[in-house]
């Protein structure tokens, strides 16, 4: 709904996800060309597009969304497999292109970027 109609991520209707206090939807999903370090620490749906996925260390895949002062994902080897299967992606580069939605906690590293580790396969959703 947030890719395809866009009234929605601006409305009034309130989100409620388990543990965390409930938002309106306009405060709730966060495009990723409006997330800024304001977001450190808060739990929010992390949304848009993916420019390309690269290897980190330790088997852990880096999707991205833009350059180094964009937000990106940080998608552990543990998770890689169940998420790859369960959108059917064949390889890395298929992640490139695709919408996500990412419900998580915004994270900026000591050199200043933006990341949201994605712990648990179940608040990830692509398209």
């Amino acid at each position: 709904m947030l890719v395809t109609a866009p009234n929605f991520r601006y409305s009034d209707q309130l989100i409620a996800v388990n543990d965390q206090p409930e938002l309106l939807a306009r405060d709730f999903f966060v495009h990723l060309s409006n997330v800024t370090p304001q977001y450190t620490g808060q739990f929010r749906g992390y949304w848009g597009q993916l420019t390309d996925a690269r290897d980190g260390t330790d088997g852990v895949l880096w999707l991205n969304s833009g350059g180094r002062a964009e937000m990106s994902f940080c998608l552990p080897l543990e998770h890689k497999q169940e998420i790859m299967e369960r959108f059917r992606l064949d390889e890395e580069e298929d992640f490139s292109g695709s919408y996500i939605l990412v419900l998580g906690t915004l994270q900026v590293s000591r050199n200043g970027k933006m990341f949201c580790v994605i712990d648990d396969p179940a608040v990830v959703s692509l398209r």
